[in-house]
Order: C-alpha cells, then sequence, then structure tokens
C-alpha cells in the first residue's frame, strides 16, 4: 500500500471508526485498545492545557491534539500522534500544510512539524519507541517527547533530530530543555483528594 493510498482509505467508510492506525513504508499497524485513564487520558489533558495554552499565549503557531494527522512523503509514515505543534514559520514556509485539494475538510496535515509528543501505553509501547521514533526522524521532525506514565516514576524522553538519530536530552534537576519551545520542562504527578493521579507540567 502507498501512503496515497492509505490516505484514500483512511478517508472512506471501511476506515476504523476506533483505535488507531499507523501507516509506515507500506506497513500498517494497528491499535485498538482503550485508552487508560491514569496513564494516558489524564496526563493528555494537562499536556493540552498547558503546551496548548503556552502555545496561544505567547502566540507561536498551532497546536494540535489527538485526533488530528500528520503525512509526510519522504518518510512515508500517517499517524494521528497524541499532539503536535508547528511554529508560524514552519507553517508559513510551507514544511507543514493542509492538502490543497482537502482545504477546509482536512483530517491530517502534510509535512514535518516542530513537536511531536507521544504517550506510552501496553498496546502502543513499540510503535511510540521504535516505530515513530524512526520514522519521525526520517521526516525531520526537530523534536519527539516520549512521555511514559504506566510505572512509578515517569519516564520522559525528550529527544532532539540529529543527522544518525534521535539524541537524548538529559536532564538537570529534572528540568529538560527543550530547544523548540526554548524552555525547561518539568513533568510530576500526585495523588489527588479521591486518590487519582494528577499530573503537572510546569515550565521555565
Amino acid at each position: 500500500m502507498s501512503l496515497a493510498q492509505f490516505r484514500n482509505w483512511a478517508e472512506s467508510e471501511a476506515y476504523p471508526k476506533q483505535g488507531k492506525v499507523v501507516y509506515y513504508r507500506g506497513e500498517l499497524f494497528f491499535d485498538m485498545s482503550p485508552e487508560r485513564i491514569d496513564s494516558h487520558s489524564a496526563l493528555k489533558q494537562t499536556l493540552n492545557l498547558v503546551i496548548g495554552g503556552l502555545v496561544q499565549q505567547r502566540d507561536l503557531g498551532r497546536y494540535y491534539p489527538d485526533g488530528a494527522g500528520i503525512q509526510n512523503e519522504a518518510a512515508a509514515v500517517a499517524n494521528e500522534p497524541d499532539a503536535f505543534f508547528a511554529k508560524w514559520a514552519t507553517i508559513k514556509s510551507g514544511k507543514l500544510a493542509a492538502p490543497p485539494e482537502k482545504q477546509g475538510k482536512h483530517t491530517a496535515l502534510v509535512g514535518a512539524p516542530d513537536w511531536v509528543c507521544e504517550i506510552v501505553s501496553d498496546s502502543s509501547e513499540e510503535k511510540d519507541l521504535e516505530i515513530l521514533r524512526r520514522a519521525y526522524h526520517a521526516a525531520g521532525i526537530p523534536e519527539y517527547w516520549i512521555l511514559d506514565a504506566r510505572n512509578e516514576e515517569i519516564r520522559f524522553l525528550l529527544l532532539t533530530w540529529t543527522e544518525n538519530e534521535y539524541a537524548m536530552v538529559e536532564s538537570v534537576d529534572n528540568w529538560y530543555r527543550s530547544s523548540v519551545f526554548d524552555i525547561d520542562f518539568q513533568l510530576t504527578r500526585q495523588i489527588d483528594q479521591v486518590g487519582w493521579w494528577q499530573y503537572e507540567l510546569k515550565y521555565r
């Protein structure tokens, strides 16, 4: 299956209404498992509030939450990330754009955003840590966050693009420097008053 064929299928009635499907170099990867609230949905909500709010408040560009897709011809990948962001300059340059034939009705953008984030679940571990890591690098996406809150300690991988592969940014006192946002971030969580996880994404 080519990327063009996948695109046509994704816009047809035959495309799954639930779950996620990743296209990468002719292969399809299906993830039909529901998201865990404690380690996925709650964290995604915090991500949307903080990163989405930061982008809007500082007028940095466009932030897209789960549900919006990206497609990249060079990397032969199509996916709906948990979140992605593109600077105004990236959009204005055409590096990330809406398909001309779908203007106003598009469900995915074509090209490469500046930042993408995936939250790991049991069913997406290989996809997020290996397949999409290769795909996003091939697409030339400058920064890739991988967040894993399934275990006792939160795993925050902040990856920056280099010529051969993504390089992992080391934390300083649990703060991670984002070159895309030019901001330090720290992700923590605590039990709230009803015994559920409450996440906090700080920045400075």
